[in-house]
């Protein structure tokens, strides 16, 4: 889909490509008016024709979400450990991450692991707490010669920051003989833009996402570190919708 909407991008988005967006308008002006025509000498009357058109959008509109509820719901099961490995970087104190969570599922047959994390900040957290940046560096340095770390860097308010990043990262996994189906984005932490941007970067069908479900959670509702964590796959087709959601408010 993702793919489909790239080749359609200049014809759909008049700033594109300005002389293909008017060509293409004339084409579908043209379309509908021969249709219209066609419509209204097998129907009858312009009022039957809009009646029928009013009726048809209806019955468009109502199927569509019936097949949106159907779709939308949260397909989660479990996973089994990949070779390769990408999470987002949150701040925090580094051994209560999901980050480190994730790793930890994943050994020992994880063999690369990208860490997507934003830059020092200005203002860091207090300890024990850590930044994302110097979380991700805590993570890279305690488990090299496990697993081959590597940071990416990115800005955690730009979704297309991220996106562009996970791209890299398949793209990289290729070069070092893994494929898409040995991979698993795991969005747990970072930002809700951070999370948009890797989901929207995993659409195509072989890539895998997976988050970190706690075993327990504390009288607030927050995740209890100590009783741990477990990675869940998730179904894109009801993330989406939540992602889409998020992104409206």
């Amino acid at each position: 889909m993702r793919r489909l909407f790239i080749i359609l991008r200049p014809f759909v988005e008049p700033g594109s490509v300005p002389l293909l967006f008017i060509v293409f308008v004339v084409l579908l002006n043209l379309i509908s008016n021969a249709l219209f025509d066609w419509t209204k000498s097998w129907v009858g009357t312009p009022l039957r024709v809009a009646f029928y058109t009013v009726l048809a959008i209806v019955l468009l509109v109502a199927g569509f979400e019936l097949v949106r509820r159907f779709r939308l719901r949260v397909v989660l099961r479990s996973i089994s450990p990949r070779r390769g490995l990408i999470v987002l970087i949150s701040r925090g104190r580094p051994d209560g991450i999901p980050a480190k969570a994730a790793i930890d599922y994943h050994l020992p047959a994880l063999q690369h692991c990208w860490l997507i994390t934003s830059t020092e900040l200005p203002n860091p957290p207090s300890p024990p707490a850590q930044s994302a940046w110097r979380n991700a560096g805590a993570l890279k340095v305690q488990y090299e010669g496990k697993a081959r770390m590597h940071i990416k860097v990115i800005d955690p308010e730009d979704p297309q920051s991220i996106f562009q990043a996970v791209e890299q990262v398949y793209s990289e996994a290729e070069s070092y003989g893994l494929s898409a189906k040995e991979m698993v984005a795991d969005f747990t932490g970072g930002t809700k833009m951070m999370t948009a941007g890797m989901v929207l970067a995993c659409t195509p069908a072989d890539r895998d996402v997976q988050y970190m479900k706690p075993l327990a959670v504390l009288g607030d509702g927050k995740p209890d570190i100590s009783s741990g964590s477990e990675p869940r796959w998730v179904d894109l087709n009801f993330f989406l919708g939540s992602v889409a959601a998020d992104a409206k408010k």
